[in-house]
C-alpha cells in the first residue's frame, strides 16, 4: 500500500518523517480479502501446526530483507516466515493461524 501525505511532496519532506509514528483510523483502511490480512489482526492469535498441535501465540512480526517473519511464543519460540508456503489458513473469528511448520529435531 502506498500513501501520500498532504504537504510532503518530495524525498526530503519524506525523509523528515523517518522514525515518526503514523496512525490511521481503522475504518479508513481498505477491506482485505480472505487471503490477505492486516498484521495487527494476527497479533495474539493462537498458532497451530497442520496436525493441530499448539506452537504458541503470535507475538509480533520481524521484517527481513526477504519477507516478514512471525515470532510465535509458547513453550518455545519459533520464527516462522509469513509466506504462503508456511501460513496455510487464517481464521480471524477463531483467532487461529494454521502453519505448515515442523519443530526442528534436537
Amino acid at each position: 500500500m502506498t500513501l501520500k501525505f498532504a504537504g510532503v511532496d518530495d524525498r526530503d519532506g519524506a525523509a523528515g518523517l523517518c522514525g515518526a509514528s503514523i496512525c490511521v483510523p481503522r475504518d479508513s483502511l481498505p477491506a482485505r480479502s480472505d487471503r490477505d490480512h492486516y498484521r495487527a489482526d494476527l497479533i495474539g492469535c493462537e498458532v497451530v501446526d497442520l496436525a493441530g498441535a499448539r506452537l504458541g501465540a503470535l507475538e509480533y512480526f520481524v521484517e527481513t530483507p526477504a519477507h516478514a517473519v512471525m515470532v510465535v511464543r509458547g513453550a518455545k519460540e519459533f520464527w516462522i516466515p509469513a509466506v504462503p508456503q508456511h501460513v496455510r489458513r487464517v481464521d480471524l473469528d477463531a483467532r487461529r493461524v494454521v502453519v505448515d511448520w515442523k519443530e526442528p529435531a534436537e
